[in-house]
C-alpha cells in the first residue's frame, strides 16, 4: 500500500513539473496577430489575398521588396488556436496556396537592454593603447588585440594593415542609433537608413523603459 501511494505522489509530482515547464515555455513563445508573406506577384495580389484569409492588409514589411505585413481578422471564432496564441490552421492553409512562397506568424519577442562590459582593474590593455588619447580607451575592450573576454574583433590589427574606415561606408543592424551624438552626426547618411520598427528613417532610440525604439 505504501508503494502504491508513493508512486501516485511521484506521477502528481512529475505531472505538476511538466505543467510548469510548459506554461514556462509559453511565457518565452506567444504569437501575435500579424503574419509576414511573401508573394513574388507584388501588392496588387497580396491584398486580394488578404479578402481570401480574412487578413487586413498593413504594409509592405521592406522597402522594394515582396514582403507584406498582414493582422488576422478574427471572424470565425470556432477557428482553434494554440494556447501561445499560434494558429496552426490559418498558416496550413496559407501554405498550400501558389501565389504565397513564404509565410510566417510573428512572435513577441522581448528584449533586454545591454549594459557595457564593466572595465577589470587587474587587465591591462594592448600595447596598442599607447596610440590614442581616448579616455575611454581601457573600457573598449573589444577594440583591443588582445582581450580577457576573448572577444576581440582584430580592429587593431586592421589598421595596422593601413584600412582606416575612409570612403566605407558601413551599415549596422541595432534597435536603435543616437545618430545625434557628436561621434556619429558627420558620418551619418539618412538616405542609407530605416528604422523597421517605427516605419521610418528615423533610427532615434526612445528613452522610455517600454523596452522599444
Amino acid at each position: 500500500m505504501l508503494i502504491v501511494v508513493t508512486r501516485h505522489i511521484i506521477v502528481a509530482i512529475e505531472l505538476i513539473l511538466f505543467i510548469i515547464v510548459s506554461f514556462a515555455k509559453l511565457e518565452h513563445l506567444k504569437y501575435t496577430n500579424e503574419f509576414v508573406l511573401h508573394i513574388n506577384e507584388g501588392e496588387q495580389t497580396a491584398r486580394s489575398l488578404a479578402e481570401k484569409y480574412d487578413l487586413k492588409f498593413e504594409r509592405q514589411a521592406i522597402p522594394h521588396q515582396n514582403y507584406f505585413v498582414f493582422r488576422h481578422i478574427i471572424k470565425n471564432h470556432r477557428r482553434k488556436r494554440s494556447l501561445d496564441g499560434s494558429d496552426v490552421e490559418l498558416i496550413g492553409e496559407i501554405k498550400q496556396d501558389p501565389l504565397v512562397d513564404w509565410v510566417e506568424q510573428q512572435q513577441v519577442k522581448k528584449r533586454v537592454k545591454r549594459n557595457a562590459m564593466h572595465y577589470h582593474p587587474m587587465y591591462s590593455p594592448s600595447s596598442s593603447s599607447s596610440k590614442f588619447n581616448d579616455p575611454e580607451w581601457d573600457k573598449q575592450w573589444y577594440m583591443h588585440d588582445e582581450s580577457e573576454h576573448g572577444r576581440a574583433m582584430n580592429i587593431s590589427g586592421a589598421w595596422r594593415l593601413g584600412f582606416t574606415g575612409k570612403n566605407v561606408v558601413v551599415t549596422i543592424l541595432d534597435d536603435g542609433i543616437e545618430k545625434d551624438h557628436p561621434d556619429l552626426i558627420q558620418n551619418y547618411e539618412p538616405q542609407a537608413s530605416t528604422d523597421i520598427n517605427g516605419y521610418d528613417d528615423d533610427p532615434q532610440p526612445r528613452y522610455d523603459p517600454t523596452n522599444e525604439n
